[in-house]
């Protein structure tokens, strides 16, 4: 990871212009392909980062819930004690909970442009979907979506929450959705019993139907069938998504279906 030249600076001019409470900028992802650098801005940091907002208040900016980084801002230090933001301990998912805390306390924060972080992936996948099957990973990734939903419920905001549920809770569901199936998966009968619970818990227990979320359609099936106890047929539409590519897949998949209206 590096900090391009003056990342910390911009951020730092931005807060004393506009007396805000944090300020947040952009990051670029840097892979190597064929020893080529090639950068790349993800959807949604482009959609939080495509303009200037500045003394923004997250009901203005709902996505930025998403923005669940903190190497890519600077916060007031008065602000952060203050609000008694903390970090859940022993978990790999901490930042997602201190950032929401974030948003929600925040009188105001600025939304830069700027790349103020350079995000550096690492080649080797495999290493990250063995993990994503242990089930330590998983009961860390429900126990923060859990405290992320508390947290924004106290809001009172129905916006809020609506964004939370259909944009940015499903974001990462997909990796435990492969790796319920996954050759390496440990436990898998527990494993599936915990990732249905918290699917039919998060979305369609609180009337949010994973069809309706913003996700891709492959990641929407998938969802669905964890749904519906459907674990064969998720291996069934995995292999097919990976020998003919997502929208073949599906469409093959889903002739023998009669889907839900969203699929």
């Amino acid at each position: 990871e590096i900090l391009p030249r003056d990342a910390w600076s911009s951020m730092v001019k931005t807060l004393r212009r506009t007396g805000s409470d944090f300020a947040a900028g952009s990051a670029e992802r840097v892979t190597l392909v064929n020893g080529e650098e090639r950068r790349y801005v993800t959807p949604l940091m482009r959609r939080n980062h495509t303009r200037t907002r500045l003394r923004c208040r997250i009901e203005d900016a709902p996505l930025m819930l998403a923005d669940v980084f903190v190497w890519n801002k600077i916060f007031r230090r008065s602000f952060w004690s203050d609000n008694d933001i903390t970090f859940p301990e022993r978990t790999r998912y901490q930042d997602q909970v201190a950032l929401t805390q974030a948003f929600l306390a925040a009188r105001s924060f600025d939304i830069l442009t700027d790349v103020v972080y350079d995000w550096r992936v690492r080649s080797d996948f495999s290493s990250a979907t063995q993990k994503r099957a242990q089930i330590a990973n998983l009961l860390e990734r429900i126990t923060t979506k859990r405290q992320t939903v508390e947290l924004v419920a106290g809001s009172g905001s129905a916006k809020l929450m609506r964004t939370l549920r259909t944009e940015i809770l499903p974001i990462d569901m997909w990796e435990h959705f492969r790796a319920a199936v996954h050759p390496d998966t440990e436990d898998p009968s527990r494993y599936w019993k915990l990732l249905r619970g918290a699917v039919l818990e998060f979305w369609y227990d609180a009337g949010v139907p994973f069809e309706n979320t913003a996700v891709p359609r492959a990641q929407r099936l998938m969802a669905w069938l964890v749904a519906q106890d459907r674990d064969e047929d998720l291996v069934a539409l995995i292999a097919m998504i990976d020998d003919r590519g997502p929208a073949k897949g599906i469409e093959a998949f889903a002739a023998a279906e009669d889907l839900p209206v969203g699929l």
